[in-house]
């Protein structure tokens, strides 16, 4: 077996051991001794996959899941299979160096195709009904950031920017940050920009919803230009606009880059525009922004800008990371 293809099946099953923390009641059954066991292992299956010997592997991740069984929730999501409804996923979190990210499962989507969401077009005007992007699919989950990277977050993992946020506190969004900055920070926590599929992914889900939260616009439920009391707001400030994957703020408060070239739909799955080469083409950004109209709340508002001059305080960001950079363990909470 390829060791790609092991590493692959390995995160899927440990995945798959998804539990809750345990409550009060289950303590003597779901303590800290059985989670340490499990951690153990888990990490000597990986050790085993890892020099070929599939038989101990499996006899480890066996014994992982006798350990489990008592502790298992019986709602817990098989992420082995892919979601084709935003109801049949539970949100799950986990922290990566005390960041709190969202898994997104496996699924697909369709990209684009609301007519009154607005989009910059190729001469560079906003125009009114986001064309077909397809049929987008993801074959591996991935995680993305449940929050928009904050000052305070900004500041501890040592980032690096030109000029600083216009409004400072450390829950409020990190803004007035260029591209190649975001593309940076991210690195350092040894995550990535999200690709824009990812984003609006993450934002929709398999029923292809028009903002987070619904097909409706709720005003209650974002930072837009109507309450936005002159600035961005702490991030997660407003849980009804929380994503069917659980992640704050994918509609408003700032807009968020992503690591995709700007480009007209259709979005090409093969070619998903994600050069690290291109250091002048327009990348793209998703979310609309505190001093925006409703309109350009709606998941499918798309545009973009230069990834070195683009710097405004409606601006900021969010991080996504591959399954393959799990940390040890299978211990995720349930939101």
């Amino acid at each position: 077996m390829r060791r790609t293809t092991v590493r692959f099946w390995l995160i899927t099953l440990t995945l798959a051991l998804v539990v809750t923390l345990p409550s009060a009641a289950q303590e003597n059954t779901c303590g800290t001794d059985i989670i340490t066991e499990m951690d153990t292992l888990l990490a000597q299956a990986q050790e085993a996959f890892a020099s070929g010997d599939t038989i101990t592997g499996n006899a480890f991740i066996a014994d992982a899941r006798a350990l489990a069984a008592p502790c298992m929730d019986a709602d817990v999501p098989d992420i082995t299979q892919p979601v084709t409804s935003n109801a049949d996923w539970t949100p799950i979190i986990q922290e990566f160096d005390g960041v709190e990210m969202v898994l997104v499962p496996t699924g697909c989507f369709p990209m684009g195709n609301d007519p009154n969401a607005f989009y910059l077009d190729s001469i560079g005007q906003f125009a009114q009904g986001v064309p077909d992007g397809g049929i987008q699919c993801f074959n591996e989950p991935f995680w993305i950031d449940r929050y928009e990277v904050t000052n305070g977050q900004f500041a501890q993992f040592g980032g690096q920017a030109v000029q600083t946020s216009d409004w400072t506190d450390d829950n409020l969004p990190r803004e007035t940050i260029n591209w190649f900055e975001a593309r940076d920070f991210c690195e350092l926590r040894g995550a990535r920009l999200p690709t824009e599929a990812e984003w609006e992914y993450a934002a929709r889900g398999p029923d292809g919803l028009f903002f987070p939260w619904g097909n409706e616009f709720v005003a209650d439920n974002v930072i837009y230009g109507d309450n936005n009391n002159g600035q961005t707001a702490q991030v997660g400030s407003l849980p009804g606009g929380v994503s069917w994957v659980g992640a704050y703020d994918l509609s408003g408060n700032v807009y968020e880059w992503t690591n995709t070239i700007y480009q007209d739909y259709p979005y090409n799955a093969e070619d998903r525009g994600e050069s690290k080469s291109d250091t002048t083409t327009s990348r793209a950004m998703r979310g609309g922004s505190w001093v925006n109209f409703a309109s350009f709340m709606r998941a499918a508002w798309r545009s973009g800008c230069s990834p070195s001059s683009c710097r405004t305080n409606f601006l900021g960001f969010r991080c996504a990371r591959s399954t393959g950079s799990l940390p040890q363990g299978c211990w995720y909470n349930y939101i």
